[in-house]
Order: C-alpha cells, then structure tokens, then sequence
C-alpha cells in the first residue's frame, strides 16, 4: 500500500543464521511508486543461501512495481570480516540454445582468502543440461569434472594455498538450455556440498559465503515453418503382382515436393521406390534415383530356396537389404548425396545388427583432448580396432554378414582420453585399478556396436598423469627416483626391461610383474621425452622404449617448476613445453 511518490521502502533483514534461507518480500507496491529494496545485512558466511527475493530493479533505477509482485535485490549480502563470497553470474538464452555461468570471487574488503583446494557440485534445477566446464580456476588449479561435481586440486601435491582477485572466475560452466523449456521461466544454479580447505587442510567453507543464481530463458520470436508436400505415385500395378512399395522417409520440412514415380510394374515382382533423406530446398527428385549412396554386392547365400542380392547403403538408417529373383541380381542406384552411416536397414524383416571383434591395449594421457596442433586426430586410436565384423540379423533368426565393413568409420562418439579420465575422481596418493583402467565404448559410424547379446563392446585403455612413474596421480621427487632406479637395473646384469619392474614404490598402485598392463602404462607415463605425437606411441610397449637419467632430469625439472610459487598461474601443460621444448611433439 505505498503511496505513489513517497520515498524509498525498505525491507530489513539482520542477524541470518548459517545455513538457512530468508526472504524479504516487498509486496502491494502502488505503480509510481520509487525504487523498492531489501536490504540484507548480518549475513553469516558460509550459509547455503541468503537471499532476499527481490527482483528485476537495476541499482540505482526508480522501478515501477505491479501490485503483487516481489522484487530481488541486485545488491550483494554482506560478509563478515575474514571471509569473502562466491556469486553466480546467470545469464540468458533462448530454447535450445547454450549460456554461460560463472562463478566469481567478491572480495570487496580486500581479504584474500588463501585456498588451497575445494570441492562442490553445482546444481540447474529446471530443463538445462551441464555441456562443458573450463579447465582453469583463478586459483592457479586446473579444474577437474565427474559430471556435476566440481573439483579443483593442485596436482603437484605441494599444498599451496593460492588468493584469487575480486571478481576473477572459481569455474566457468556452459549448459544448453532445452528446446521444450518453457520461455520466460527461471532456473535456480546453486552450489552444494562446499568444501574449501587451506595449506595445512583446514577447513575454510565457513569462510566463504554463497550466493546463488539463475539461468533465465528467454522467450522466442515467433516463426512459421511450412513444408512442402510429399506424394508418391504407383501406377500401372498389373493384378497379381508382388508388393509394391514406396518409402518416403526423412523429408525436412521447407524442401521442394518429392515424387517417387512406379509405372508398369510386371506380375509378379518386387519394386520398391525410395526417396530417403530430402535436403531443404531440394528440387524434385528423379523417379529411380535415390539420395542415399549404395553399393550392391552378390553373396552366395541363398534364402529358402531362392538367390540373394546384398545391397549395403551408406545412410542414416544404413545396413543390408535382401532381394528374392529367381535368379541372382545385381541392381545399381543413381546417387545424389552421400554419408558415412552404415547402421541399419531398410529391409523388410530386418530386426537388429551385433558385432564381434578383436582389440589391443592402448595407452594415453590425462590431457590428450584428440586435438594436435599439426591437424592430426589424435586421442582414442581407431587401430586398437584389430578386426571387426558386422553382421544383420533378419525375422527368423536369419543372419547374413556384411560383405564390406569401411575401419574409417570406427570411431569412440567423441570420447578423449581427457574426458573418460576427468569424468572420474582422482585424489593423489590414494589411487585404485579404476584411476588407470577404461573400457571404451566403440561405434560404427553412429551405431554403437554390440555383440549378440545387446552387451557394449569396447576397447582396453590405460589413462594416466605425463610424468606419473609412481602411478599415484601425481608428479615429484619419487618419480624421478623410481626412474633412476629402472634404468639403473636395466642397465646391469644383463637384465632386459621384463625383468624389472618399473613401478615397486610404496607410494604408487601395486603392480603385480614386469609385463603387468599397469607397468607398461607406467613406462608410457615415464618416457617423457618421446616425441607424444608419434603414429605409435599410444601403443609401444617397454621394449620398444628409452627410459634412461634423461627423463629422471625431465621430470625433476617439471617437479622443480609445479613447486614454485612462480608458477602458480602456469598449467601442467605449459610447464611441459618448457621443459621439453619442442622435442615433445618431435620437432
């Protein structure tokens, strides 16, 4: 009931106890009216959320409210002495889109908190999906992700506490916001379960208050989307002829009429009219032309009792198709458009597709996102791939193998060994089998590929730290002497690299023998100085290394440098280069 022109109302809340959740609702304000705040003052830090629920007014703007309505204050809690907050910046997208958030360090009073570690998730509660989170925190850590759960730790082990600036970034998180997510509404991002710790590993979570925020989704211009129809004709079937059939499948909306013409069909055959796959914007197709490439091959495999024609299309419903005759056919198509996604059938009676195959071991880096400066794919080898045979299963259990399977189109769905490994945990000195092993799901073109039973098949691969001799998921002294220690063994009594084990510390995972998988990893791990972007590094094995003084020296260097509080803003990866300059990638 606030008369309008009067002067600015004030909703006071004092003395918030940690942990709870208050609200100042300024409500019934009469339009005119001047700007409406709350004020929050007294605010413990280290409280999950102190809000109060004011919102829409821009600081230092004169707001007209509708009667009803609550208003957030853009203005931050107060935080006792000692202690600093952590705000999220929300941001606003449309449906379907992606935005960012931040979350940013307030240190208004200059109190530089040092950290030296933390661990929380961060939460959307509403129809948005976690796409990627930055690697790098303003305290000199690189951030590592097990989905929603945020992780930062400095890796060299030292325990050095690190003070981040005013409005510098703890994590930056991208999401996409759902394309059926209603437009106008506001989705909550909290952080939970906040751990904070210094130096010496006490805990500072109650030295750190958080603020709370919100992804708004922003509501769409309005667009009218037509399509076009579609027909097919079939004329001219002679009575008591086979099925016929045409299949219009896949047509965008907004592309051009399509029509699959079947004319003078003879008694007693198949004809079938495919017009599959329509870009927007196309022209007419041809009657007889398909826009899926295909290759028919003729198998010796006869149907009972009749010939069988194989043809293998290369579409988005890819795979095998089976034509009776009396006699063997080979048929041709004409194509206009071409994919890579041999993964099922048009077939009729065709049920589902499993696989077999043969693999070897693989072993690769924490930090290998598949990206290499020399325009090489790197990453998860398609070559751990040894043999691979696809075969299409029909009503009745018939089965029938693919006569060509193309190895270019093995792939891992975009899987690196940097995210199968940071989708996990890792605490140094405190390592187990599942740090190092993964069993990575393979794909065919965009099929998963499974074996008769409908189980994911995979590949073996070890993932591990550059530098990491020890395999305890961190890189120091003990490394280095581990190494020093091998080579020296190595090196006499006529010993070959089978005869000693690589890893024997206490410090690290056991490792059961020389030709244990995980002290193969090991010397791939300590072998520093091989040129990483070598065709076969991710698969050489302890025989076909040099691990000598030369890499105890690289990796002491590396330890030297993590250490230094000179490099506190310097990654792992950058600290590499320059210890290895460019031998690293063989230059």
């Amino acid at each position: 009931g606030v008369t309008p022109g009067s002067s600015t109302t004030t909703a006071d809340v004092t003395g918030v106890t940690p942990g709870s959740t208050t609200t100042a609702d300024v409500t019934g304000v009469t339009p005119g009216s001047s700007t409406t705040t709350a004020d929050v003052t007294g605010v413990t830090p280290g409280s999950s959320t102190t809000t109060a629920n004011v919102t829409g007014v821009t600081p230092g703007s004169s707001t007209t409210a509708t009667p009803g309505t609550t208003v957030v204050s853009t203005t931050l809690p107060e935080v006792q002495k000692g202690a600093i907050a952590w705000v999220v910046e929300g941001g606003k997208a449309y449906p379907g889109e992606e935005v960012t958030v931040k979350v940013v360090v307030n240190d208004k009073k200059g109190t530089n908190l040092a950290i030296s570690g933390a661990e929380f998730r961060v939460t959307a509660d509403g129809k948005v999906q976690l796409v990627k989170a930055g690697d790098k925190s303003a305290y000199g850590a690189d951030v590592k992700m097990n989905g929603d759960k945020a992780k930062f730790l400095f890796t060299s082990g030292t325990g050095l506490s690190h003070v981040a600036p005013d409005g510098s970034t703890v994590i930056e998180l991208t999401y996409k916001i759902d394309a059926d997510a209603t437009p106008g509404s506001k989705i909550p991002v909290t952080i939970k379960d906040l751990f904070i710790s210094d130096a010496d590993g006490f805990d500072l979570s109650n030295n750190v208050l958080v603020v709370d925020g919100e992804i708004e989704v922003l509501t769409p211009t309005t667009q009218v989307v037509t399509s076009e129809v579609v027909t097919s004709d079939v004329t001219g079937v002679t009575p008591g002829s086979s099925t016929t059939t045409a299949d219009v499948t896949g047509v965008t909306p907004g592309s051009s009429t399509t029509t699959a013409d079947v004319t003078g069909v003879t008694p007693g055959s198949s004809t079938t009219a495919n017009v599959t796959g329509v870009t927007p914007g196309s022209t007419t197709a041809t009657p007889g032309e398909s826009t899926t490439s295909s290759t028919t091959t003729t198998i010796n495999t006869t149907q009972k009792g009749v010939d069988v024609s194989s043809t293998t299309n290369n579409g988005q419903q890819g795979g095998t198709e089976i034509s009776n005759s009396s006699s063997t056919t080979t048929t041709t198509s004409t194509s206009t458009t071409s994919t890579t996604s041999p993964i099922s059938t048009t077939s009729a009676g065709y049920q589902r597709s499993y696989a077999t195959i043969e693999t070897q071991v693989g072993y690769y880096f924490s930090h290998d996102n598949g990206v290499r400066a020399n325009g090489e794919k790197g990453g998860f080898s398609k070559d751990q791939v040894l043999v691979l045979k696809i075969y299409d299963v029909y009503e009745d259990g018939y089965e029938v193998e693919r006569p060509v399977v193309d190895d270019e189109l093995i792939n891992f769905n975009g899987a690196t060994p940097e995210s199968e490994y940071n989708a996990r945990t890792h605490t140094p000195k405190q390592t187990t089998i599942e740090d190092f092993k993964y069993d990575v799901p393979v794909y065919y073109g965009t099929m998963q590929l499974v074996d008769k039973d409908g189980k994911p098949l995979t590949v073996p691969a070890y993932i591990g730290v550059k530098g990491d001799a020890t395999l305890d998921n961190m890189v120091d002294s003990v490394d280095a002497s581990a190494v020093l220690r091998y080579y020296a063994s190595v090196s006499t009594n006529d010993r070959t690299v089978y005869d000693v084990t690589l890893q024997s510390t206490k410090a690290g995972l056991e490792v059961s023998s020389p030709k244990d998988e995980l002290d193969e990893l090991a010397a791939f791990l300590a072998d520093v100085n091989t040129n990483e972007w070598s065709a076969d590094n991710w698969k050489t094995k302890k025989d076909g290394r040099r691990i000598d003084s030369n890499d105890a020296s690289k990796i002491l260097a590396f330890y030297a440098r993590r250490s230094s509080a000179d490099y506190n803003n310097v990654s792992n990866f950058d600290i590499w280069n320059e210890v290895l300059g460019t031998a690293r990638f063989g230059a």
